[in-house]
């Protein structure tokens, strides 16, 4: 799963990750880092970016889980 997170980084359009609810007028982001990392008994997704639309990091996990 991290080595797809690496598809994330940069700027990208994240129209397919955004609810059909989003009100924001762009749908480009720009991630500055993601990945997963193992505390204790969970798997914590850990993202950065310079903005977020409605459901794009849950829509994100689900993908690449």
């Amino acid at each position: 799963m991290n080595k797809a997170c690496n598809f994330l980084l940069g700027k990208n359009d994240f129209t397919s990750f955004r609810s059909s609810q989003c009100q924001s007028y762009s749908s480009v982001c720009i991630v500055k880092h993601a990945y997963f990392f193992k505390q204790g008994d969970f798997l914590i997704f850990d993202i950065k970016s310079s903005n977020f639309l409605h459901y794009m990091v849950r829509n994100i996990v689900g993908s690449l889980f």
